[in-house]
C-alpha cells in the first residue's frame, strides 16, 4: 500500500496540458507563435536589401580610397 500511497500523490503528467506528450500543450502553443509566411519572407527581403547595401557600401569606400 505505500507504493500506491506514492502513485497516488505524484502528479499525472499525461493530463497535464504542459507536459511534452499532450496533444494540446506546448507544442500546440509554439506553433501558434510562428510567424507566417508573409511576415517571414518579408524579413528575408530585408535581411538581403541591408546585406546588398553593405556590400555596395564597402565596395565604394574600396574604390574611393584607390583613388
Amino acid at each position: 500500500m505505500r507504493r500506491a500511497s506514492a502513485d497516488a500523490d505524484a502528479p499525472d503528467l499525461y493530463c497535464d496540458p504542459n507536459h511534452w506528450g499532450h496533444k494540446q500543450g506546448r507544442a500546440a502553443e509554439a506553433s501558434a507563435d510562428l510567424p507566417s509566411l508573409a511576415e517571414t519572407a518579408w524579413l528575408g527581403v530585408v535581411a538581403v536589401a541591408l546585406t546588398l547595401v553593405c556590400i555596395g557600401a564597402a565596395a565604394a569606400l574600396a574604390w574611393i580610397s584607390q583613388q
